[in-house]
């Protein structure tokens, strides 16, 4: 990667011994965010039923411009944050990624204002040009919780990041409720809302880290130094950035190209069935992939053989915990969106068992693919995004121009499917992650997995009728899945109940 290297001088390592394990990190950020989770999860059905899909589907574009945006807004800075060994270099490369954040989001006010009623023209969405003015200020907040984020991640404080995600859960189910009950059922309030609920999480988490941390940060930012970590570190913006770029764009495509080629109807369907699917992902993958980046960087300034490990142990737990519950969405997406969000959403059900198959591949491979600049495979990582967005974008055009949105979300799922395949086991062979080795502990959980599964297949035709009963077996079959997940994983059961205990007292 040019001058992004690791530094494994050991002497100047400050990594503790008494650091809890890997899955005691996972679990505490997991158990923090569970209460944010459960407010966006309990308010979903009831938003569902205030806004319609057209709605949803303003939202939803709004929201894949400025993820687009926030992907580039740090310029890829604030993965640099992770790999020094010393806290000072960190601390400039903080500064630097909210510079760039800055910049970027300045650079937004300008294109906008220029290009604004292009932008909605083409996407066929005149009703978002009101809203778009918003979108500056939606990337400055987003990239700078995105930088503080990894430094609040380095600095292992994974319970500030809690704090901050239901803070911005309550505040956003809390607007879109309030804007609802008003009668204000628009995009537009949609759209305040996330403004709303990224404001607070933003301002809470930088809050909890000034706080901490300010005599470090004024005592270590310099202009010269931060002038350094922009050279040194030079390799993020010139090909990691076009990467994240490319893939993040692979993953928006969906909701540009249905809003060309159908209706903001189906963008909104395309948007709920997606946001559910992604619930493990954001749930629970997020929290794994903070936590592996930081003991990936950690181990590789160790040993390979403990970064072996660590890929591993993450990759097992990934495809044991994200089994179950994304291929019973495979099985039952619409019978549940029907009994949760109503009959007005069974379509959003539908997709959402098309793109199951996807989802749970990329729930695997997200987290590991923090790799990439930790192996020095920056250029690799392009290449592989560039070749996923052709894929999709092929995919997509023909749904398209065939007027079958059906085709085109099959294939879209079935090509990022099996390259995210091919890229996972590329990570696992660099790793030297043995495939026998990573299933071994857990073909008898999946294998009763896809018993279950098959058992529910089978009531499922005779209990079609009624969807409560099917929902139920679903609950049951999930339940016990994990109940033999837990049995059969000693320190992730003793982990889970510490955390219990503790949260007991």
């Amino acid at each position: 990667m040019g001058n992004v290297t690791i530094d494994v001088d050991k002497q100047e390592t400050k990594r503790k011994s008494h650091y809890p394990s890997f899955s005691a990190d996972v679990i505490t950020l997991i158990g923090g965010t569970t209460v944010a989770q459960l407010i966006f999860m309990v308010a979903a059905p009831v938003v569902a039923r205030i806004y319609g899909a057209d709605a949803f589907g303003i939202s939803a574009l709004f929201t894949s411009i400025v993820g687009i945006l926030t992907v580039v807004s740090c310029m890829r800075y604030e993965l640099s944050i992770m790999l020094p060994n010393s806290d000072e270099e960190a601390a400039n490369l903080l500064a630097v990624s909210l510079l760039m954040t800055l910049f970027v989001s300045l650079m937004t006010t300008f294109i906008l204002w220029v290009f604004g009623d292009t932008i909605t023209l083409m996407f066929n969405a005149i009703e978002l040009r009101p809203f778009l003015w918003l979108v500056p200020p939606m990337v400055l907040l987003s990239g700078t919780f995105l930088a503080i984020n990894y430094w609040n991640s380095r600095t292992r404080q994974f319970k500030r990041l809690s704090a901050a995600q239901i803070s911005k859960a309550i505040s956003t189910t809390s607007t879109q409720l309030g804007m609802g009950i008003t009668g204000n059922v628009s995009g537009g309030s949609l759209i305040g809302a996330t403004l709303v609920g990224q404001t607070i999480a933003t301002s809470t988490l930088g809050y909890q880290i000034w706080k901490s941390d300010k005599a470090l940060f004024k005592k270590s930012i310099c202009w010269k130094s931060v002038v350094g970590g922009l050279k040194k570190y030079r390799d993020f913006p010139l090909y990691d950035l076009w990467s994240a770029l490319i893939n993040n764009i692979s993953l928006q495509l969906p909701i540009f190209m249905l809003a060309i080629f159908f209706s903001s109807n189906i963008v909104g369907y395309y948007s709920l069935g997606l946001t559910v699917l992604l619930l493990p992902m954001t749930f629970i993958g997020s929290a794994v992939a903070q936590v592996f980046f930081q003991r990936a960087v950690e181990g590789k300034h160790e040993s390979d053989k403990k970064l072996t490990l660590v890929v591993e142990s993450t990759t097992r737990r990934l495809i044991a915990i994200g089994f179950m519950p994304i291929l019973m969405l495979t099985l039952l997406g619409k019978e549940l969106f029907i009994f949760v969000f109503g009959s007005a959403w069974a379509e959003a059900g539908v997709y959402a068992q098309i793109l199951s198959f996807w989802i749970l591949i990329s729930f695997v491979t997200t987290p590991i693919s923090t790799l990439y600049p930790i192996f020095n495979k920056l250029k690799i990582a392009l290449i592989i995004n560039t070749v996923v967005l052709i894929a999709r974008a092929c995919s997509l055009l023909v749904g398209g121009i065939s007027g079958d949105i059906y085709l085109g979300l099959l294939l879209f799922s079935i090509s990022g499917g099996i390259i995210y395949i091919a890229g996972g086991y590329w990570f696992l062979t660099l790793s030297n992650v043995s495939i026998k080795r990573l299933f071994g502990p857990i073909y008898k959980t999946l294998a009763i997995g896809c018993f279950l599964l098959f058992i529910l297949y089978i009531l499922k035709g005779y209990v079609a009728s009624n969807s409560l009963t099917i929902i139920a077996l679903a609950i049951i079959s999930i339940f016990l899945y994990y109940v033999v997940l837990l049995m059969n994983d000693e320190e992730m059961k003793k982990q889970l109940l510490n955390v219990l205990r503790r949260n007991s007292i």
